[in-house]
């Protein structure tokens, strides 16, 4: 009777000590889980950042590429304009050259004659027994 005694109680101190190893390690996984768990969360915390860093910076590059649209339309529409009133120079330089060559008839005939057509007699030369009236 003493040895079975013995023998269950020797059992039971095998069995408190498997249930004291068997708590530890169900502890020990626990911290090990809950580790895991805020090493995930932290990676998914950098992956968000990370994500609103990258939209930011595509943000900031479609800002910018539509800034340079719009630079690029503006100096196209300057030079457009400056094209145009070049132009309305061109034209009124070139009215001004007609309105005035209208009014100045040798120009317009672009030699020294009048408008009639007629052209003047050459002058005609001094012989030695004529006057001139040049002073000497």
């Amino acid at each position: 009777a003493r040895e079975r005694e013995e023998r269950e109680r020797a059992a039971e101190r095998e069995r408190m000590q498997e249930r004291e190893r068997l708590e530890r390690e169900q502890a020990a996984l626990r911290e090990q889980q809950q580790a895991i768990l805020e090493q995930q969360q932290q990676q998914e915390r950098e992956r968000e950042k990370l994500a609103r860093e990258q939209q930011e910076v595509r943000e900031q590059q479609k800002a910018m590429r539509e800034q340079q649209e719009r630079e690029r339309k503006q100096r196209e529409e300057s030079e457009r304009e400056q094209q145009k009133q070049q132009q309305l120079m061109q034209q009124q330089q070139q009215k001004l050259k007609q309105q005035q060559q209208a009014h100045n008839p040798v120009q317009q005939a672009g030699l020294g004659r009048p408008s009639g057509g007629h052209i003047a007699p050459p002058p005609k030369p001094v012989s030695p027994n004529e006057v001139s009236d040049v002073p000497y």
